[in-house]
């Protein structure tokens, strides 16, 4: 557990977790503040639900096909996209349901692949402890940035600030995915 391998898994999976679910959470105030009514925000944001759920499953078939850790650094940096779809195209609904979509694949990935590199990065045996304790890190994240992402918005009554710190958390979670390096090895353990 105090391996830097597992320190840069549960820091880049934080990362990860304060983008996803602030915007997941926030995605309605966020498309009104950018000039979409109300209740075509609210519509829009129904898509994160079906993209996450895109996401978990074509996360799944792309990790049984290639490295686990090239795979999260080019999902986690999704956000972006869906971040500078925002600021680039204000009030446009179909920008806005891009950008949502491309966060929904971001957050149907996100737990799928911190599970993944976790079972294979780490012994299997020590499974639920590590991955428990990254859970507790996403829970960490999921509670404190939303807090921090309205907080950004009350000072500057935007969110533009807010959507351009997506950029660097999500290159920092990025940049830690492929620092991991390669798969160990899994030695079998004779009977």
């Amino acid at each position: 557990m105090l391996t830097l391998r597992f320190l840069q898994v549960a820091i880049a999976g934080f990362s990860i977790a304060l983008v996803v679910v602030s915007m997941a959470l926030t995605i309605v105030p966020i498309l009104s503040s950018n000039g979409i009514a109300r209740g075509t925000a609210a519509g829009i944001a129904a898509l994160l639900g079906v993209s996450s759920i895109c996401g978990r499953l074509t996360i799944g078939a792309l990790l049984d096909r290639f490295s686990g850790r090239h795979i999260a650094a080019v999902a986690v940096c999704f956000p972006i996209a869906g971040a500078l779809l925002l600021l680039t195209y204000p009030g446009s609904i179909p920008a806005a349901s891009l950008a949502v979509v491309i966060f929904g694949l971001a957050l149907g990935a996100e737990l799928d692949i911190l599970a993944y590199l976790t079972s294979r990065y780490f012994s299997v045996a020590s499974f639920g402890m590590l991955f428990g304790t990254i859970g507790a890190f996403i829970g960490l994240a999921g509670s404190t940035g939303p807090v921090m992402l309205n907080a950004v918005y009350d000072a500057t009554r935007s969110y533009e600030l807010a959507l351009w710190g997506i950029v660097p958390v999500c290159l920092i979670s990025a940049t830690l995915f492929l620092l991991l390096g390669p798969y160990p090895e899994q030695k079998a353990k004779a009977g």
